[in-house]
């Protein structure tokens, strides 16, 4: 199957230290070494949000997302929704 993501334009709310919100178009889901391969963002008011355009409508066969939401519950904020 063809990977849209890979080509996307990535915009996010924000992002901490290295976890950049580029990262989630790279096919890697999992720590590889030093390297993350993940988004992570602060969780503020609004929540923390991330968005990918791809420039065009596109018509999807298959849609593959992995979502891990790690310790919301620590930081003393509910899990309000997530969209996609």
């Amino acid at each position: 199957p063809m990977d849209f993501a890979r080509s996307a334009k990535v915009t996010a709310s924000g992002y901490t230290g290295d976890n950049v919100p580029e990262k989630v178009l790279n096919g890697v889901a999992r720590p590889v070494g030093d390297e993350s391969n993940c988004w992570e963002a602060p969780i503020g008011e609004e929540g923390a949000s991330i968005s990918l355009d791809f420039g065009k409508k596109l018509v999807l066969q298959q849609e593959k997302v992995l979502l891990q939401v790690v310790q919301v519950q620590e930081c003393g904020l509910p899990l309000k929704s997530v969209q996609l």
